[in-house]
């Protein structure tokens, strides 16, 4: 009877000495984790607060997530900002100077509720623009001779832009873009459209001079 006694405390004694073993690499792998933060905050020469007014002076409107991460040696404070018409802005600043290293719109994170009808879309954007429609046509045209049959404003990666659709004098269109804020052309491009058709209209007259030669 003693001996299965001794026995059995044996194995309570190895199945504790598990428990506690278990217990101390669990507690090593939190001081690791703690370490790493730590050695983040040390890195950083901007506090939180800094990083949030910083990513505001790009995009007015309120900070709603903050965190502290390593992006490949380097300690970035990663803000996420609502803006004042609803949009979604993911900054990544960081946490040594302070600089702006990365300001993107995530078109997805816009809330169902701050949807912006087209009718009030396109009047925040006018309040942003500094140019006039009429304005922009003028520069516009100057890029492109011919006449204006589309202008809207858009945005583009945020920036506020008018797009304009310009027909010129042989009836081939052309897609300008002009910043509503500058003033300065962005782009100005020949609608592949146009382009297409007269390939297929040159593979047509090729059909039928090869059809004559046959006859």
């Amino acid at each position: 009877m003693k001996r299965k006694l001794l026995i059995g405390s044996t194995a309570l004694v190895l199945i504790g000495g598990g428990i506690a073993g278990t217990s101390v690499f669990a507690a090593s792998a939190g001081e690791d984790d703690d370490v790493s933060q730590k050695e983040l905050k040390e890195m950083a020469s901007i506090s939180q607060e800094e990083a949030i007014n910083i990513s505001l002076e790009e995009v007015p409107g309120e900070a709603v997530q903050t965190e502290l991460d390593d992006e490949d040696g380097k300690a970035v404070y990663e803000v996420d900002v609502k803006a004042e018409d609803g949009k979604m802005w993911d900054f990544e600043i960081d946490a040594e100077s302070g600089d702006v290293l990365q300001k993107e719109a995530d078109d997805d994170g816009r809330d169902d509720d701050d949807e912006l009808s087209d009718q009030e879309e396109q009047a925040q954007l006018k309040k942003e623009a500094e140019l006039t429609s009429e304005e922009s046509e003028t520069i516009a045209l100057k890029e492109v001779k011919g006449d204006v049959i589309e202008n809207e404003l858009d945005d583009e990666n945020g920036t506020v832009v008018y797009s304009l659709e310009i027909r010129d004098d042989q009836g081939v269109e052309h897609e300008v873009e002009v910043d509503a804020k500058t003033g300065d052309v962005l782009k100005v491009e020949k609608d592949d459209d146009d382009d297409d058709e007269d390939t297929d209209d040159d593979n047509d007259g090729d059909d039928d001079e090869d059809e004559e030669d046959d006859d």
